[in-house]
């Protein structure tokens, strides 16, 4: 006791007649440099973790609700093009952006497509890449808004889903074993997988990462992939459809094929003969090769699956011996076929010299002025000796055929 007494006389004497030295004052503020410094670094630590965790946590979220928005797409398609970058290039509503990369073509029951594709990021999106979505537009409940759903003009164009996707190019073995990328150019931050090796398949693996590069000095990443089924839970899928780009259709599975003749109204000038017409079937398959059929009325025959059909409208005879054909092959300037599907609309087109209308004509199937077909159902509209407006003798009726499929 008696030695603490004398220190404190002693710090109490020493603090009245000279203060601190200048050792203890550097000593006392190196002491408190550490003391502060240690947690300030400490502060800063947590920051930082705070920082790349909600980073994390939005990069999670985004990739989450990507993927799960496409997978609800993919559940409502009809099937999934198992190639890509052809799908796209048989798309004649759709063209790809330069330095854009085609992951996933959908098809949908009306013939159209919707198309999932990687692009490097524009402003004011981040990292280095984006996915973008080409398709019909929803409604306020989530559904194809049937107004615009066969009106590609009217879609949403450069939708982008996503941005800091990992542009990492894609090692195939991400992919189960035994599949394959549906484009070769795919990333680590954008993939799907098929394992058919036909021309569409309705399961599909879907791979989605996302990386926020320098984040407090280091990367985020985070990645999820899931399994898909192109409308396996719906029994419609059992029903054959046509797949159709433009007047171009394919059959996607082995079908029964029934083409029928609804009309003819080619004449030699108006109120002169009629000049007969018939149709011409080109049956493309992939096993049994190639085979034309002259069609004057209906023809009912079994296809393969992956057949392409070809159709021409010929007209020859009558008292002008004039002669015409046009082809569903070829892309007219200006258009001379139609391909109508449930849906579209009906041509508003008068009849030269008062002949039958195309309403006339295909009355059975139209509903609220539109066509209204099965999904397995296609009708054609051919024009064959006439240009459009000022010629009155462009009405788009000189042939009309419905084309139907049936599964055997």
């Amino acid at each position: 006791m008696k030695f603490f007494t004398n220190f404190l006389k002693f710090c109490t004497k020493r603090s009245r007649t000279k203060g601190f030295t200048l050792a203890e004052l550097l000593i006392a503020a190196s002491l408190t440099s550490v003391v502060v410094s240690g947690a300030g670094l400490g502060l800063l630590t947590m920051l930082q973790q705070d920082i790349k965790s909600r980073a994390t946590s939005t990069l999670s979220h985004d990739i989450n609700r990507s993927v799960e928005f496409i997978s609800q797409e993919i559940r409502m398609a009809r099937d999934i093009k198992t190639n890509a970058a052809t799908a796209v290039s048989q798309i004649k509503d759709f063209t790809l952006p330069t330095g854009a990369t085609p992951i996933l073509v959908l098809s949908l029951n009306n013939g159209k497509n919707v198309v999932y594709y990687s692009q490097p990021a524009p402003q004011p999106w981040g990292g280095e890449q984006v996915v973008v979505r080409w398709g019909p537009n929803f409604d306020q409940d989530g559904q194809y808004d049937q107004a615009t759903l066969d009106q590609p003009a009217q879609w949403a164009k450069n939708a982008v889903l996503m941005d800091f996707i990992n542009d990492t190019p894609l090692d195939s073995s991400q992919c189960p074993q035994g599949w394959q990328p549906t484009h070769a150019n795919a990333t680590e931050g954008f993939y799907a997988c098929v394992s058919a090796t036909e021309e569409t398949t309705r399961l599909v693996t879907l791979g989605m990462g996302g990386i926020t590069h320098h984040v407090v000095g280091s990367d985020t990443d985070y990645a999820v992939a899931t399994t898909a089924f192109a409308r396996s839970d719906n029994p419609a899928s059992s029903v054959a459809r046509f797949n159709c780009q433009g007047n171009d259709c394919t059959i996607p599975d082995q079908s029964t094929l029934t083409i029928d003749i609804l009309g003819t109204q080619l004449t030699c000038g108006a109120g002169g003969d009629p000049i007969p017409v018939y149709t011409q079937v080109g049956i493309n398959q992939p096993k049994a090769g190639s085979q034309n059929t002259v069609v004057s009325s209906s023809l009912t025959m079994q296809v393969e699956a992956g057949t392409t059909i070809d159709l021409y409208a010929v007209a020859s005879g009558g008292s002008c011996k004039h002669s015409y054909s046009v082809t569903t092959k070829l892309d007219y300037t200006p258009v001379r076929v139609y391909a109508l599907l449930n849906g579209s609309e009906v041509p508003n087109i008068q009849p030269f010299a008062n002949q039958n209308s195309i309403n006339n004509i295909i009355k059975p199937y139209i509903e609220n002025g539109k066509v209204k077909l099965s999904d397995n159902q296609v009708i054609y509209l051919f024009e064959l000796g006439s240009k459009p407006s000022p010629d009155p003798a462009f009405d788009v009726q000189d042939l009309v055929i419905l084309a139907s499929l049936k599964k055997p």
